[in-house]
């Protein structure tokens, strides 16, 4: 059944809701701040999944108050606070399945919606997550501020913010890599996924007192709102790879110029300190030496004849003399062959680790002088 009035809540404090008005069959978006609500109107309200996480574990119990501290038992680890200060909803049982969802959102942030649907005169409005409406598995919905995707874990949400990298990693471990990706009004997308399946309603919020959410709320939002089951795991996860990364590469960056410039003291620092081993590498007759100068150079020269490998990090260790390079290829035997050219050329080479990234394969590969 189709809401006379759909709202869609903000995801932070400052913002303010946006709200649609059905007219015949279309929806007239209003201002929210100034719409005049005239009797008791349908209303539904959509909760971004952003700020209302969605789990799904394995629940067996005999009543739903059990089934209750139950799931609440199981995702009380991925919480960003207290139990205490967030409301959880359980989805209806699966038939043949003790798999149920599980909603969680701040009492804080709850509160501070009612708050606005109250003011306008909606504080009747059914407050509906859209992570619990029914989307179809691969669909990808740009709401231009957020993205609603239902992937291989299920149906997320993903910030319009957040770097593109962590957003293509978000699809493709959703599955979704290849998927097309649907321009859409967020209200109009909702509303219609609503009408034909309808979704969960949180319990409904009344509030007699306006009791102060500001500290809370931002809590909240410091904390990341809550870990978005385990996707927000390995979200926060590549974030922490980015940042390390590109940490690691200032750090190995200076200490290839300290080196340099301790081998080579007075002279002018090159701009590019790789291109700079290369040339110096190409001069070197003989064996080179178990330094880093060394050990990089011939990680450059068997590079040389893989044009599609791409070179993440260098790391060279004092204590036993050895180079740790990071290395992309387009496939293991690649990383094979790369492996092999370095033993060719008289260099001991060991593959520490060996990942597969779908498409291409990420090598660990520790170089040393051969005995």
């Amino acid at each position: 059944m189709n809401a006379d009035i759909y709202i869609e809540l903000p995801g932070t404090a400052d913002a303010a809701p946006r709200l649609a008005v059905r007219r015949a069959n279309a929806l007239v978006p209003a201002e929210f701040e100034s719409y005049q609500v005239s009797g008791r109107p349908k209303a539904i309200a959509f909760a971004p999944a952003l700020s209302v996480a969605k789990f799904q574990v394995p629940v067996a119990a005999k009543s739903e108050a059990e089934a209750r501290k139950a799931a609440l038992y199981a995702v009380e680890d991925d919480l960003a606070q207290s139990v205490e200060d967030v409301h959880i909803l359980l989805g209806p049982r699966q038939p043949g399945r003790n798999l149920r969802d599980i909603y969680v959102a701040d009492k804080a942030l709850l509160l501070h919606w009612a708050q606005q649907l109250q003011s306008a005169g909606l504080g009747h409005a059914e407050i509906v997550p859209e992570a619990s409406l029914a989307l179809a598995p691969g669909t990808i919905f740009d709401f231009g501020d957020r993205l609603l995707i239902h992937g291989e874990a299920g149906t997320l949400g993903a910030d319009r913010a957040w770097p593109e990298g962590v957003l293509m990693e978000i699809l493709r471990k959703s599955g979704l890599s290849n998927s097309n990706v649907t321009l859409a009004n967020a209200l109009e997308t909702l509303a219609a996924l609503e009408a034909r399946a309808p979704g969960i309603r949180l319990t409904e919020t009344r509030s007699a007192g306006a009791a102060p959410v500001g500290n809370t709320f931002r809590r909240w939002r410091l904390a990341g709102l809550l870990a978005l089951a385990a996707a927000a795991i390995w979200i926060a996860a590549i974030q922490f790879e980015i940042n390390s990364l590109r940490t690691s590469y200032q750090q190995q960056d200076a200490q290839a110029r300290g080196i340099y410039r301790q081998q080579f003291a007075g002279a002018p620092e090159p701009g590019d300190i790789h291109a700079e081993v290369r040339r110096l590498s190409a001069a070197t007759s003989g064996k080179a030496a178990g330094d880093f100068l060394g050990l990089s150079a011939a990680v450059y020269e068997a590079l040389a004849s893989r044009p599609g490998a791409q070179l993440r990090q260098l790391q060279y260790s004092d204590q036993d003399a050895s180079l740790r390079a990071v290395v992309r290829f387009a496939s293991a035997s690649d990383a094979d062959a790369f492996r092999a050219a370095l033993e060719a050329a008289g260099w001991s080479a060991q593959t520490e680790t060996l990942t597969d990234l779908s498409p291409g394969t990420q090598a660990a590969i520790i170089v040393r002088t051969a005995p």
